[in-house]
């Protein structure tokens, strides 16, 4: 309810400032940029909402209970299983910072390649009237392959970063089952609360891991709310002056 309630009002402030811009606003804009922004951009608003906030909730409201816990059963063993966290937290922050800028640019070359679309179809009598069509299509062609690299490039880091935290975090459990074994063999500690321990840092330890794919919603709709809020935030160049009188009934007549 909250992510499709989000989108609906913001979809509605958006139209609304739309219809608000002067002339000159539609001169500097295209049109398949800002119907973009009213229907992509949004959907990857909706998408953070509806997917990647409960995770990210649900991660912060477990995470100090869990490891609480963790420490009154073992400090040093708890000291040890998180030993990879900070590698994990470097990847994702180290992840962030590439993706965010990536997906900026991503949601604006999708724009443009809307843009050309609309422009295409709506002047579609004067393409084909002067003989226009293979222009067009490399034209399309063109703005296709710059979409096409970009999303490669986003694919690419993901394949890097994310893989690298799951191996951490994959290793991360090998020590703990490796080194409480042996705290089991010698008597340090006991099976039962060996199987427990392993239980609940497996809740901590893939929930830091998935960090990552939150980060990667986020930044994706981060990148969507800038296009979004510079058109809601935009001014009018014609305004109302202060203290205009306001228009009553008319009849119709000069």
């Amino acid at each position: 309810y909250i992510s499709q309630r989000s989108v609906y009002d913001m979809r509605n402030d958006l139209y609304q400032s739309l219809l608000n811009q002067s002339f000159s606003f539609y001169d500097r804009s295209r049109t398949g940029q800002l119907m973009v922004r009213a229907t992509g951009d949004m959907g990857q608003i909706r998408g953070f909402f509806s997917r990647g906030l409960r995770p990210l909730i649900d991660t912060i409201l477990r995470f100090p209970f869990v490891f609480l816990i963790l420490v009154s059963m073992d400090w040093k063993l708890t000291v040890l299983s998180f030993l990879g966290v900070p590698l994990i937290i470097l990847i994702v922050t180290r992840f962030s910072s590439k993706i965010g800028p990536l997906w900026e640019a991503i949601r604006t070359q999708y724009g443009n390649l809307t843009s050309v679309i609309q422009e295409n179809l709506m002047g579609v009598r004067v393409v084909k009237g002067f003989a226009m069509e293979d222009h067009e299509i490399k034209k399309f062609s063109k703005e296709n392959q710059v979409y096409m690299e970009k999303m490669v490039d986003q694919a690419r880091l993901s394949a890097f970063y994310m893989p690298l935290a799951d191996f951490i975090a994959g290793a991360n459990v090998v020590f703990i089952l490796w080194y409480g074994g042996n705290g089991v063999i010698t008597g340090n500690i006991s099976f039962g609360a060996w199987i427990a321990f392993n239980l609940y840092a497996l809740q901590l330890l893939w929930p830091v891991r998935f960090l990552g794919f939150i980060t990667g919603f986020y930044k994706r709709a981060v990148a969507a709310a800038n296009r979004v809020f510079e058109v809601m935030d935009a001014k009018s160049e014609v305004v109302e002056k202060e203290g205009a009188v306001k228009l009553g009934d008319i009849q119709g007549y000069v």
